[in-house]
């Protein structure tokens, strides 16, 4: 296994070396990994692993790829500019170490795109990119967060003490609104009556502006709070308010143990295993990957035996298995939204052009953005 670490300086663009766990070689461009090559990876990055959740969770599927392909070093970049000349800058400095595969783990629409066109040898993938942006060299890969966001409104549904719940959120783009839609249909699976009251921060981080948004959501009389948030702060806003909420992204239960029912998890692993086999094996291009439950991608915590009574667990592991079986779908059918539209075609799941492109919220959502 071969893991280097390191900090992309804004401005100076200068690489600090945090950690050399071992060097590599790298193949020819363009050209599948021979026997006895290393493939060199490259990872982009954002954020920090201790700054940033979402960073933390990208590290983790960065881990169970090099824990399960043989083969392969990892190079991880960090505090990379979004667009500009420093953010190809990082590029470049990483094509040059010979990267064959580079990942954004976040939003790097316009740096992916040029850096795809400029390096048509080099395999790009972009998370949570839209189909408008593949190229023969520029993929797009994400995770189907809405299946197991749905479980966790069922179960903020059913430990809710009346039909008025919350939702915290960041910003409005569709990943963010699938997941809140999803837990919205989910509690309305336990709870036909509930309305899911939401405030969006319309930043990706802002402690003040979380904690905030929970107060004024229990104030409204909500009991339980959902998230897409990147702190800490709406769990422990919760339990300080004696209420119950559901962490996202990483397992929050250390951070408000009293209030904390479960946590979604991000899993991107499983679709860093699967593009990198296929690459190793000649397939040097994915245009999309967008995986669930059902692949590995997407989970939750154990549920707090604290707090979640036995029978409230049995139900949930019911609905799971329910899930995972197809027998339930998040978005089936026509989903009317809460300004009276109706999307999709009954009797039939909303197609992912429909999913990816969400810009609307489910009928029992009370907020707007």
């Amino acid at each position: 296994m071969k893991h280097r670490v390191k900090q992309a300086i804004s401005l100076l663009l200068a690489f600090v070396l945090i950690s050399v766990l071992c060097a590599g070689c790298a193949q020819t461009a363009g050209t599948p990994q021979s026997t006895g090559e290393v493939l060199k990876i490259g990872f982009v990055n954002n954020n920090t692993v201790d700054g940033s959740a979402w960073t933390a969770a990208h590290y983790e599927g960065c881990q169970y790829l090099e824990e399960n392909v043989d083969g392969i070093e990892v190079v991880w970049v960090e505090n990379v500019p979004d667009s500009g000349a420093d953010g190809m800058a990082v590029i470049q400095q990483l094509v040059e170490e010979g990267c064959k595969l580079i990942f954004a783990t976040s939003y790097y629409v316009e740096l992916m795109k040029e850096s795809a066109a400029k390096y048509p040898d080099i395999s790009f993938y972009l998370c949570q990119g839209g189909t408008d942006v593949i190229t023969d060299n520029l993929g797009i890969y994400d995770v189907r967060n809405y299946e197991a966001v749905f479980l966790t409104g069922y179960l903020a549904g059913s430990m809710s003490k009346g039909d008025v719940l919350g939702y915290v959120a960041t910003q409005p783009m569709p990943t963010v609104l699938r997941a809140l839609n999803g837990f919205a249909l989910g509690v309305k699976y336990a709870r036909p009556n509930a309305v899911v009251k939401t405030v969006f921060t319309n930043t990706w981080y802002d402690v003040t502006a979380e904690k905030e948004g929970t107060n004024a959501l229990m104030d409204a009389g909500a009991t339980v709070i959902g998230m897409h948030t990147n702190t800490s702060a709406v769990s422990q806003t919760a339990q300080d308010r004696g209420g119950y909420c559901i962490g996202f992204t990483i397992d929050m239960k250390d951070f408000a143990p009293k209030a904390v029912l479960t946590s979604f998890l991000w899993k991107w692993g499983p679709i860093y295993k699967h593009i990198v086999e296929q690459y190793k094996a000649g397939t040097t291009h994915i245009d999309d990957v967008f995986w669930g439950m059902n692949e590995g991608c997407g989970a939750f915590t154990d549920l707090n035996a604290d707090i979640v009574p036995a029978d409230v667990k049995q139900k949930f592991e019911d609905v799971l298995a329910k899930l995972k079986a197809g027998e339930i779908q998040p978005f089936d059918g026509e989903v009317k939204d809460n300004k009276g539209n109706v999307h999709g075609t009954a009797g039939q799941p909303l197609s992912d052009e429909i999913i990816r492109s969400m810009d609307w919220l489910v009928e029992n959502v009370d907020g707007s953005y």
